[in-house]
C-alpha cells in the first residue's frame, strides 16, 4: 500500500469516526449538562457576545481524541517508533485538558473559598512541561543521532548543530505549540479549521521526506499518517463545532491537539516550519503575551482591546464567522508558504547539510531529501 494512498485513507477514516462517534458522544455531554457557561470575570462585552453559547457542551474534545487514538491504534505498526511517543503526548495531554474541564464544569474553590477557572497555571505548566520532557525524550531516543541534535533549517540544506539543547527545544515547541492552540479556541470552529491545516501541511512535509529517504527521522511515512489522521479528526469535528457550534472541544481536545502538533514537528525535525504552518496559533500566543507584558508595564494600558487576538476583531464589530474565515485564510496562506519553503530546498542541490555530511563527501542533500 502507498503511502499517499495510506495518508488518504488515514484523513478520511479518521473524519469519519470522529463525526461517528460525535453523533452518539454529544447528547452524552448534554445529558450530563457539561456545559460551560459561566461567565468570564475579565469582559463584560465578550459575556455579551458570546451569551448565545451558555448552553452549548462542552469537552466534545472527549470524542475528538477518541478518534484519533481508535484510528491511530488499527493503521499505525507497534514498532516502538516517534510516531508512538507523539499519541502519547495527545492522550496525556487529553487527560491534562479533561481534569481542567473537570474542575470548571464542577465549580471547584479554592482554600479561601473562591471559585477555581480550571488549574492553576503554574500547576498546568509544570504539568505540560512533564509532559514534554517525557515525550520529547522518547521522540528525541528513536531519530538518528546526528538528526536528533540538529536544529534544520528549511530550503538552506543547514542544519544547527544544538547539542543537549534539541530536548529543551522539543519542550519549548510542545508546550508552545499546545498553550497557543488552546488560546485559539476560542471562535466557533477556528482552531479545529487551524488544525485541520496545520496537521495537512505536516503531512504534506512527512509524504515528501519519505518519497526521498530522508536521513533527518525513521519511517516518516508512520508519521504522516498520524498527521493525517489528526487532520482527519480535525475535520470530522468541524461537522458539530462550525458556526454555529453544537460542541466545544474544551481544554481536553486543545491541549491534545497542540500537544500533538508540537510533538509531530519535533519527530519530523521541522520545528522552524512550524511557525508558517502554525502562523496563526502563534499570532494568538503573541497577542496575549504582548498585552500583558504591556498592561503590567503601563499600569493598566492596552494594545489590544481584547486579547487572544480573534477577541480583538470582536470588540471592533467583526461577526465571529468572518473572523474565523479570515484567519483560516491566512493559515491557508502560510502553509503554502511553508510548503513553498520545503519544495525551494527540495530542488536546491547547492549547499551541503551538515559538516559531517560535507566531510564524508555525500551529495548535498536538499532539507526533505536526504539521501544515503
Amino acid at each position: 500500500m502507498s503511502d499517499l494512498f495510506m495518508t488518504i485513507a488515514a484523513f478520511a477514516v479518521a473524519a469519519l469516526v470522529c463525526v461517528a462517534l460525535g453523533h452518539f458522544t454529544i447528547p452524552w455531554l448534554v445529558a450530563r449538562k457539561f456545559k460551560d457557561g459561566a461567565p468570564r470575570k475579565a469582559s463584560d462585552t465578550l459575556n455579551e457576545i458570546n451569551k448565545s453559547k451558555a448552553n452549548v457542551p462542552t469537552m466534545g474534545g472527549l470524542f475528538l481524541i477518541a478518534a484519533i487514538v481508535a484510528v491511530a491504534l488499527a493503521m499505525l505498526p507497534y514498532d516502538g517508533g516517534a510516531h508512538w511517543y507523539v499519541l502519547g503526548a495527545v492522550v496525556a495531554s487529553a487527560l491534562l485538558g479533561a481534569y481542567d474541564d473537570w474542575i470548571k464544569l464542577n465549580k471547584k474553590c479554592d482554600k479561601d473559598g473562591k471559585h477555581l477557572d480550571g488549574m492553576r497555571s503554574r500547576t498546568k505548566f509544570v504539568l505540560q512541561v512533564a509532559i514534554m520532557a517525557a515525550c520529547g525524550y522518547g521522540v528525541l531516543g528513536t531519530l538518528p543521532r546526528e538528526s536528533a541534535e540538529m536544529l534544520w533549517i528549511p530550503s538552506f540544506n543547514v542544519g544547527i548543530d544544538v547539542g543537549w539543547w534539541a530536548l529543551p527545544l522539543a519542550i519549548f515547541v510542545g508546550v508552545g505549540t499546545t498553550n497557543a492552540v488552546n488560546l485559539s479556541d476560542g471562535l466557533d470552529g477556528l482552531a479545529a479549521g487551524l488544525m485541520a491545516m496545520a496537521a495537512a501541511g505536516l503531512t504534506a512535509v512527512a509524504l515528501l521526506m519519505s518519497a526521498n529517504d530522508s536521513l533527518l527521522t525513521n519511517a516518516p511515512e508512520h508519521a504522516a499518517t498520524l498527521a493525517a489522521i489528526i487532520a482527519g479528526a480535525s475535520v470530522g469535528f468541524l461537522f458539530y463545532n462550525r458556526h454555529p457550534a453544537r460542541v466545544f472541544m474544551g481544554d481536553t481536545g486543545s491541549l491534545a491537539l497542540g500537544a500533538g502538533l508540537g510533538m509531530l514537528a519535533v519527530s519530523l525535525r521541522q520545528e522552524l516550519l512550524l511557525v508558517l504552518f502554525g502562523a496563526v496559533f502563534v499570532a494568538e500566543a503573541l497577542s496575549v503575551m504582548i498585552q500583558v507584558t504591556y498592561f503590567r508595564l503601563t499600569g493598566g494600558k492596552r494594545i489590544f482591546r481584547c486579547s487572544p487576538l480573534h477577541h480583538h476583531f470582536q470588540f471592533m464589530g467583526w461577526h465571529e464567522t468572518k473572523v474565523t474565515r479570515r484567519f483560516w485564510a491566512i493559515c491557508a496562506m502560510f502553509c503554502a508558504l511553508a510548503l513553498a519553503a520545503v519544495w525551494f530546498g527540495r530542488v536546491d542541490h547547492d549547499s551541503p547539510t551538515t559538516q559531517q555530511q560535507a566531510q564524508n563527501k555525500h551529495t548535498p542533500s536538499p532539507a526533505v531529501s536526504v539521501r544515503r
